[in-house]
């Protein structure tokens, strides 16, 4: 019980604090959307 409440609350870090956690995040989140546009293009051509 006790690791989850250490867990919780103010000790999780936003990761867009610092530039490689924010770099990471818009690396993830472009190859994300690359594939969801690309699987939506497709379904849409066939």
């Amino acid at each position: 019980m006790e690791d989850s409440a250490s867990n919780g609350g103010a000790l999780v870090k936003n990761p867009l604090d610092s530039l490689w956690g924010t770099v990471t995040t818009g690396v993830v989140l472009t190859v994300i959307l690359f594939f969801v546009a690309r699987a939506i293009m497709s379904v849409g051509v066939s």
